[in-house]
């Protein structure tokens, strides 16, 4: 078989070339890490590795809103915190201020500093989060949902309201799972307005109500006429105390929810993280090795070369 000068070179570069591309590949396989560089290095693995990475993700995105969501609740249950102590101090103050020793100036001291925690009272159901939106405010996150608009009146028989409320009943969803969303906020409709005895019957008075009516039935200058009865009125504070006690509750409960799909969250994270590594991850004894071996290689491919590209007939006759 007859080989021609141009076979000749042409074999020998190719050879070089092909040394080069592998050991560039082994150089680039060691740099990143990773043993598949392109799919049709590994088409079956690569596709998998893909879907691992898809899901990966995915689940990191779950994660990022459970982060999300158990911030929010985090400061709701910090505000229904506040709002259950301040009562709590209320109830405590009224319960003294129902003892028949006490004198009427001293009952009306306890009712002007039961006038300041009810102005308190207001501040928490209008907090603001993180982010500027008003808590208590269902979905019209920018609006101040309460005011107040009565300065008097016996509500147990039907007088003005001390405080409106002018959000919504809405809740924002966050979405924690691939079929599970978290709520992430309270209408304040539901936890300041709507209270509810210990048989869930509204009251038809808010935990602002509550507060006013015990002012009114200590101060005997309030001038509201007839003034709740005392038990009436301690009653309602018991009442919007549960209440609050029970919307904590719940948030509470969201709270322990996500800490257990955070934590599974982690723990699939991690998993991901093993399989990319199992599909991706490089052996760099054996690339190192095989490096070595590609430039031995590359080294006899050339040193051939040069010795077979300078052979001619002249040097055979000389």
């Amino acid at each position: 078989m007859r080989v021609s000068t141009n076979q000749m070179y042409y074999a020998g570069t190719t050879n070089i070339i092909n040394g080069q591309s592998d050991i560039y590949k082994t150089q680039n396989q060691l740099s990143t890490g990773r043993k598949i560089l392109t799919p049709r290095d590994n088409p079956v693995d690569s596709t998998l590795a893909l879907m691992t990475t898809q899901s990966k993700e995915v689940n990191a995105t779950f994660l990022k809103n459970q982060g999300m969501a158990a911030d929010h609740l985090g400061d709701l249950d910090t505000q229904l915190g506040l709002a259950s102590d301040l009562l709590q101090d209320v109830l405590s103050r009224s319960i003294q201020g129902g003892n028949s020793s006490y004198s009427p100036t001293q009952k009306q001291a306890i009712a002007e500093e039961l006038k300041r925690r009810l102005e308190s009272l207001v501040d928490i159901a209008n907090a603001r989060d993180g982010s500027g939106d008003y808590m208590f405010a269902g979905n019209t996150t920018n609006s101040k949902p309460f005011s107040v608009s009565g300065s008097g009146g016996n509500y147990s028989l039907g007088g003005t309201p001390i405080v409106s409320y002018s959000g919504d009943d809405g809740r924002r969803l966050l979405q924690v799972e691939a079929s599970q969303d978290v709520a992430t906020s309270e209408s304040g409709q539901d936890v300041f307005m709507r209270v509810t005895n210990a048989s869930g019957d509204l009251l038809g008075r808010s935990v602002f109500d509550a507060v006013k009516n015990m002012i009114d039935t200590l101060d005997s200058s309030s001038g509201v006429v007839p003034a709740p009865s005392y038990d009436q009125a301690l009653g309602d504070l018991h009442a919007s105390l549960d209440h609050i006690s029970k919307a904590r509750a719940s948030v509470g409960a969201r709270i322990n929810q996500l800490d257990s799909l955070t934590e599974a969250g982690g723990d699939l994270s991690v998993k991901y993280e093993t399989r990319l590594a199992n599909l991706e991850g490089l052996d760099y004894a054996e690339a190192i090795s095989r490096l070595s071996q590609q430039k031995m290689q590359l080294e006899a491919s050339q040193q051939s070369f040069v010795k077979t590209s300078g052979l001619s007939l002249f040097n055979l006759i000389s």
